[in-house]
This record gives C-alpha cells, structure tokens and sequence, in this order.
C-alpha cells in the first residue's frame, strides 16, 4: 500500500472514497462498508492514510454525543 493507489473495488480504495466525502464518515460507517471492525478502521486510519499514504486526515465531533466523523482534507 505504500506509496501506490489501492486496487479499484478493493475495501481500501472503498474507504478512502467514504473519507474524500464533504461530510466525511464515521467509524461505524467505515466498518459496514468493509467488515471490519470499528478498531481495525482505526487503526487502518492511524496507520495507512496517517502513516503511508501521509493524507490529511482530520476527525471532528459535529455534536456532544455523536460519533466523530473522519474525512481528507484538501
């Protein structure tokens, strides 16, 4: 995965499509999307798009309560 574009139609190319989103998507919205579970998309998170790939990513709570929402910053 590093430094190469993930395979079109592969889990990791799903999420990044969900994360270049205006809106973003939630953790619980990653995991449907591939099967994961809501820690291996953070990890996933953390280490290839954070690490490998070093895209912008950013995370914000809309509101007190909701789930954080991850998205690629331009």
């Amino acid at each position: 995965m590093s430094g190469r574009a993930p395979r079109p139609g592969s889990k990791r190319a799903a999420v990044l499509d969900l994360l270049r989103r205006p809106g973003g998507a939630a953790a619980a919205e990653l995991a449907a999307a591939t099967g994961w579970s809501e820690a291996t998309v953070r990890g996933f998170l953390s280490r290839d798009v954070r690490g490998r790939l070093a895209l912008p990513l950013s995370a914000e709570r809309p509101a007190r309560g909701a789930p954080v929402r991850y998205r690629i910053s331009s």
